[in-house]
């Protein structure tokens, strides 16, 4: 019954950002479950070019107040 997981590494590398996108991807493709996936590697986050995405905001403009998350 967990609701929330975290992948982490003390290492500056790809790997936990692939092993966090294929977990995420994984358990949202079971229709019972829904997978919130969240980079918080402020120095070099990898998850949204792993989507092939370039967002606008990053998880620090909302933290700063800077963008809303609705």
């Amino acid at each position: 019954d967990w609701r929330v997981l975290a992948v982490v590494s003390p290492n500056a590398d790809e790997a936990r950002a692939r092993i966090a996108c294929n977990l995420a991807a994984a358990i949202a493709a079971d229709t019972r479950y829904h997978a919130l996936l969240v980079d918080l590697d402020l120095r070099e986050p990898a998850v949204a070019g792993l989507f092939g995405l370039q967002p606008e905001h990053g998880v620090e403009d909302a933290l700063g107040g800077r963008v809303r998350i609705d």
